[in-house]
């Protein structure tokens, strides 16, 4: 558990900040993990955070970047995780989007190589959490997701039904806004974007991006979402829309320029416009909130038992390895002080081999038992110096740190 590290940066905490590295995109921080020598890692980007969670070395981030909003390591980071995918370090406080993103950075990064078996517990763990939280809890009853939010609040300025719509993307955000959008009646709808709709939804005709400008001259609301790095409606293209625009930016990084909302007759609706419905949200959650954070304790309990479990077989396996170095070269010593007959050699190591076997055994079940019932956190602490004694080892015995040979050798160890 200790060993997994978290660096993030978040839209609640610092928008500027999470601007700023969100613009390079997920490839730039893909090459910074790799350049770090990181090889076990997954990196969850959304519009609102971007998270990189790893286990072992140190992510070098580039001086150039404002300082994470959270740098976390151990149950810390553990619980982070497990906040995020049940949706409370969300806008909406029990959105239920963030759990399908978790789950995305989890498959791609496991089908690229980067996912070994600790941190693949720790993400499978923090998906089922967020499972379970929704099951048990009232989390994500009511209106929590981004698209539903923002369709009230434009419809609030200016009444959708009648009105002619435009929206300006065509993944998962402007989807959803549009089956929202479309419910209200609108005399005219629109969907423009870079590509066609994948799943096209009833009611809105899909355009290129060439024609916006003008579409956008002919709509009352245009809404914009699109993972665009640089804006897509600039401060000198709201000045040229007619008086009673409302441009909706459900975007991060912001689709419409910021200075928009100075442009008499232009009303610009942002993220950050949500914030009295967002805060009537979390009071109105707080005692699932409260239910939630009692489920995500029980749960951390539970993985850190089974990460001691798995984090001791593995320091179990490697010390049987070491005791297999340790006889080879105990062995080899003693061949050449000792002329051997026939047969004598194997016998020797046989011998030496269920030796070191029966007093290794004896450890053995020593530290699952203490794994099995240990409250205090002692057994952790264990396991953590025994890996680095026999990382020392390791390099005593084979100071190349090549003893694959020994490694790929068949270990038993006791069940």
């Amino acid at each position: 558990m200790e060993d997994l590290r978290l660096v993030s940066w978040d839209f609640i905490s610092d928008q500027k900040a999470l601007h700023g590295v969100l613009v390079k995109g997920m490839d730039y921080w893909e090459g910074v993990a790799k350049d770090s020598g990181l090889n076990n890692f997954i990196i969850l980007s959304t519009c609102n955070r971007l998270e990189i969670y790893y286990i072992y070395g140190q992510l070098r981030i580039p001086a150039e970047f404002p300082a994470p909003n959270h740098v976390l390591n151990g149950r810390d980071a553990i619980m982070h995780l497990f906040r995020v995918a049940s949706g409370l370090e969300s806008i909406s406080v029990g959105e239920g989007e963030i759990l399908g993103q978790i789950k995305s950075a989890f498959d791609l990064y496991s089908k690229k190589g980067y996912v070994g078996k600790q941190l693949s517990v720790i993400f499978r763990k923090a998906i089922s959490v967020g499972k379970l939280v929704r099951e048990k809890t009232r989390i994500s009853v009511g209106k929590v997701s981004i698209p539903s939010l923002v369709t009230d609040v434009i419809n609030s300025k200016r009444k959708i039904v009648g009105s002619r719509i435009c929206i300006v993307g065509s993944g998962k955000m402007a989807t959803d806004i549009a089956r929202y959008i479309s419910k209200l009646s609108p005399s005219s709808a629109y969907m423009v974007s870079r590509s066609e709709p994948q799943i096209p939804v009833e009611g809105f005709e899909w355009h290129p991006m060439p024609s916006l400008r003008q579409i956008a001259q002919d709509c009352n609301i245009i809404i914009t979402a699109t993972s665009s790095r640089d804006p897509i409606i600039r401060v000198e293209d709201a000045a040229r829309l007619a008086a009673g625009k409302i441009l909706a930016d459900v975007s991060f990084p912001a689709n419409v320029e910021y200075g928009a909302e100075n442009i008499p007759g232009v009303t610009v609706v942002r993220l950050e416009s949500l914030g009295d419905i967002l805060s009537e949200n979390l009071k109105r959650k707080k005692g699932e909130i409260q239910k939630t954070e009692a489920i995500l304790e029980q749960e951390i309990d539970a993985l850190r038992f089974k990460l001691m479990d798995y984090t001791a077989e593995d320091a179990i396996r490697e010390l049987y390895i070491i005791s297999r170095m340790i006889e080879e070269k105990e062995l080899s010593e003693y061949h050449k002080k000792v002329p051997q007959k026939n047969g004598e050699s194997e016998a020797a190591r046989l011998m030496l081999e269920s030796a070191i076997g029966r007093i290794l055994s004896l450890q053995t079940f020593a530290l699952k038992n203490l794994v099995k019932t240990d409250r205090s956190g002692e057994a952790e602490k264990l396991i953590m110096a025994l890996n680095e004694e026999i990382r020392r080892a390791q390099k005593h015995l084979s100071p190349s740190g090549d003893h694959q040979e020994t490694r790929n050798r068949r270990v038993q160890t006791p069940p």
